[in-house]
């Protein structure tokens, strides 16, 4: 019999699994003669949830976890929350390119993108902090996602990067309508600290809300979704479990 923590366990790994649409292994096109790497893309599909909670609400963040005086910079923590995306997007493209073993490929990137980032960086200076720290984001995030691209294509085909997008369509969704309804939740407390933890109730419980409603509607009939039905199905399977046994003894 299985206990109230592995029910609970099982149910949050569930939620999880809803709010971050994994994305498992893609055929190759019929161009390609090499076998495919697995796409695992759900670390990706983590970091823009999190990167949109902290963009949304980054001046609490820092309030709970710096204190007030440190809220007039939190515009730096946003910008840079940026680069949990890009960095979620540089450790696929290498993992990719380890399972194909280019791994010269990983230290010409590493080096050209040195070499790019900080070059430009000097050339514009570093009076401004705010510009320096943009320019810095963004062209992390110009080169990871060039890479990116470009890994998919040449060792998946071109099919899979459009099955990527595809089924990321509803998880932009998710997280814009989610941010507008958090940002109506941003100063129902006086207190940071429960206002930090309200808006992030609101926050993941609509957006869980949206893509299980998405998925049962829109998306349900691709290979992707599919998946997400049974993770669904499955949470609440586990719970009607837990009840009957529970109450059966």
């Amino acid at each position: 019999m299985e206990s109230v923590p592995e029910i609970l366990s099982e149910t949050e790994q569930s939620i999880l699994n809803i709010s971050v649409v994994s994305i498992t292994t893609f055929p190759p096109d019929n161009n390609s003669s090499e076998e495919p790497a697995g796409i695992e893309t759900s670390l990706i599909k983590k970091a823009v949830p999190l990167v949109t909670l902290i963009s949304l609400c980054h001046q609490l963040i820092i309030s709970v976890l710096l204190g007030e005086n440190w809220v007039p910079y939190s515009n730096l923590f946003s910008i840079f929350g940026f680069l949990i995306i890009s960095a979620a997007t540089l450790q696929q493209s290498i993992r990719i390119l380890l399972v194909f073993g280019h791994t010269r490929n990983i230290f010409l990137y590493e080096l050209s993108s040195f070499i790019i980032i900080y070059s430009t960086l000097f050339w514009f200076g570093i009076e401004d902090i705010i510009a320096f720290s943009q320019i810095r984001v963004g062209l992390e995030a110009l080169l990871t996602l060039t890479l990116f691209v470009y890994v998919v294509v040449k060792f998946t085909g071109i099919i899979n990067l459009g099955r990527i997008l595809y089924a990321a369509v509803p998880l932009i969704i998710g997280c814009g309508i989610s941010a507008m309804l958090a940002q109506e939740a941003l100063n129902v407390f006086e207190n940071d600290f429960f206002n930090l933890l309200f808006v992030c109730s609101v926050f993941y419980t609509s957006l869980a809300l949206i893509l299980a409603t998405l998925s049962f509607s829109i998306f349900r009939k691709t290979v992707e979704w599919s998946y997400i039905n049974q993770i669904i199905i499955n949470m609440f399977s586990s719970g009607k479990t837990f009840l009957i046994r529970h109450f059966n003894k």
